[in-house]
C-alpha cells in the first residue's frame, strides 16, 4: 500500500477527542523513536508470565530537544612512514580559516531570514542555550552565507526565466523606513512580486525598493518568450500587445472565477460557472503527476477527456449571457458579469490553453 494512502487510512481511524471534536495530530514528519514498556511491578516476572493481548497499547509522548551547541575538538595526527608524510586531514569548514561548520551558519539564517529575529536576539538567543556570539562574527557569518544565497538566487532565476511557461503575481507587505509615518511607525507599504517556472518548478521573489511600477515587471519578463499566466494587473495585460511578439499571456483560472463569485449568490450565471469552473478543478484532482506514477502525458490525456464537456457548457452559459447583453444586467441591478470587462473570445481562447493544451491548471 503507498505509503501516502497508508498515512490517510490511518488519518481516518483517529478516534474524536471531547474537545469539541478534535482530532490527534498523528506527526508522520517527525523523527520517530520506539520504546517498549514492560510492567515494573516487584512481583513481575516476565519468564512467568503470560501475554494477554498480541496488540500492544500504543501511547505517545511528544518531546523537544531545545538547541545546543557542541564544540568538537579534532586532533589532527601526523605520522612518517618509508620516508613519507601522513597527516590526518582537517576537517571540512563553512568557510575558509572559519570554525564554524554549516549547521550552525544555517541555524544562524534560518533565525535571521526565515524566522526573521533582529541579530540581537539572534545572540542573545545563542548565549540562552550556551554560547556567546559576537555581533561583528554574526554579521560576517551572514554576509559572507548571503554571497552564496546570491549566487544560487541568480541560478534559480536564470531557469525560472527559461521555462517555457510561467505565472506571474504580486503581492504587498510592511517595510521597515526610518521616517515615522501618521501613526507614529517607521513603516511603509511595498511591494514583492513573484515569478514562477510552472515546468521547472523554480520560484524565485523579486524586489525593487517595494515597487508595484509595471517598469519593473516589465523589464524582467519583456524579453522572454512562452507563455505567461497572470492575473488581470495592467502591467501583465500589457505583455499581450505587439511589444512583446514572443509571448503570450494567459489568465489565471482562479482568479476569473473569483470574478464570478464576486457577483453573488444570487446571481445564478455566475453560480452555474463556478459550479463548471469547479467540476474541472475536482477532475484534475482525481490525478496528481509524479504520484503512483502519473505521467505529464497521461495527465493532459486525462484532461482532453473530461474537460470539453466542461467547456462546451462553460461557453453556452456565455453565450446565453452574451445575448441577453449588459441592459439585462443593468434592469436587474446585478453587478456585470466578467464576460464584458475581458473581451470575451480572448478569455474563452485562454481557457482552452490553459485546460487542453497545457499541463497545469
Amino acid at each position: 500500500m503507498p505509503e501516502e494512502e497508508r498515512q490517510k487510512r490511518e488519518a481516518d481511524k483517529r478516534k474524536a477527542r471531547k474537545n469539541n471534536g478534535a482530532k490527534r495530530g498523528i506527526h508522520y514528519e517527525m523523527e520517530q523513536e520506539e520504546h517498549d514498556v514492560y510492567p515494573d511491578d516487584p512481583d513481575f516476572d516476565i519468564n512467568n508470565a503470560r501475554l494477554v493481548t498480541i496488540a500492544t497499547r500504543i501511547c505517545v509522548r511528544y518531546e523537544c530537544v531545545p538547541m545546543r551547541f557542541i564544540k568538537h575538538v579534532y586532533k589532527i595526527h601526523t605520522y612518517a612512514q618509508d620516508g613519507r608524510l601522513f597527516e590526518g586531514k582537517t576537517p571540512v569548514s563553512a568557510f575558509l580559516n572559519s570554525s564554524y561548520d554549516g549547521s550552525f551558519i544555517a541555524r544562524l539564517m534560518e533565525l535571521r531570514y526565515i524566522q526573521s529575529l533582529p541579530v540581537e536576539r539572534i545572540i542573545n538567543y545563542f548565549e540562552s542555550h550556551g554560547f556567546t556570539l559576537k555581533k561583528p562574527t554574526a554579521h560576517k557569518l551572514m554576509e559572507k552565507a548571503s554571497s552564496l544565497f546570491e549566487n544560487l538566487y541568480k541560478c534559480i532565476r536564470q531557469t525560472a526565466l527559461s521555462d517555457p511557461y510561467k505565472a506571474a503575481d504580486e503581492t504587498y507587505y510592511k517595510i521597515l523606513v526610518p521616517e515615522k509615518n501618521s501613526k507614529g511607525k517607521g513603516v511603509r507599504k511595498g511591494y514583492l512580486w513573484v515569478v514562477v517556472g510552472i515546468n521547472t518548478r523554480m520560484i524565485y521573489l523579486l524586489y525593487d525598493d517595494g515597487s508595484r511600477s509595471e517598469r519593473v515587471i516589465l523589464n524582467e519578463l519583456g524579453s522572454c518568450k512562452g507563455i505567461i499566466q497572470s492575473d488581470g494587473y495592467s502591467p501583465y495585460r500589457k505583455l499581450e500587445s505587439d511589444a512583446y511578439p514572443n509571448i503570450t499571456r494567459i489568465p489565471c483560472l482562479q482568479h476569473i472565477k473569483r470574478k464570478f463569485i464576486d457577483c453573488g449568490e444570487k446571481d445564478p450565471d455566475a453560480k452555474r460557472i463556478v459550479e463548471l469552473i469547479n467540476a474541472l478543478y475536482q477532475n484534475e484532482h482525481k490525478h496528481k503527476v509524479g504520484v503512483e506514477g502519473w505521467t505529464v502525458e497521461q495527465n493532459l490525456m486525462h484532461r482532453k477527456k473530461y474537460a470539453p464537456d466542461i467547456l462546451g457548457e462553460i461557453k453556452d452559459v456565455l453565450d446565453e449571457i452574451e445575448e441577453r447583453g449588459i441592459c439585462y444586467l443593468r434592469a436587474n441591478c446585478r453587478k456585470p458579469l466578467p464576460i464584458f470587462a475581458m473581451s470575451g473570445m480572448q478569455w474563452w481562447t485562454s481557457l482552452i490553453m490553459v485546460t487542453l493544451i497545457w499541463t497545469t491548471i
